[in-house]
């Protein structure tokens, strides 16, 4: 029974010894690199208001953005559950995730001003 403990904790030393990177393998930052982007999370969510300009079958909808660009939505679940209607004038919540700008989820339906 000892030797198989002491077979195990032999080749976990064997493999961690000949598979763990080198200083030489890793890249040296001499300031002529480019910088490193950072990605957006997708948990990043940018919330903004908008105006339905169009309804689209499938339930999605053309959004007007209060900035002038016009995006694709669908509704979200909880308004899609409970059957809330979104007509062409209407002013919405909009959920916007980084990693798919021009699609965009509809929250919730605000009062019209």
């Amino acid at each position: 029974m000892r030797s198989k403990y002491f077979f195990m904790l032999i080749s976990f030393f064997i493999i961690t010894l000949f598979c763990s990177a080198s200083p030489e393998d890793d890249p040296v930052d001499n300031g002529d690199a480019i910088a490193a982007t950072v990605e957006p999370s997708p948990r990043d969510v940018i919330t903004s208001e908008g105006l339905v300009i169009e309804a689209r079958p499938s339930s999605s909808f053309r959004v007007k953005l209060d900035n002038d660009q016009i995006i694709l939505a669908s509704i979200a679940g909880k308004i899609r559950k409970r059957k809330l209607r979104i007509l062409v004038g209407d002013r919405v919540l909009l959920k916007i995730v980084p990693l798919r700008p021009p699609t965009a989820q509809i929250v919730r339906r605000l009062n019209k001003s």
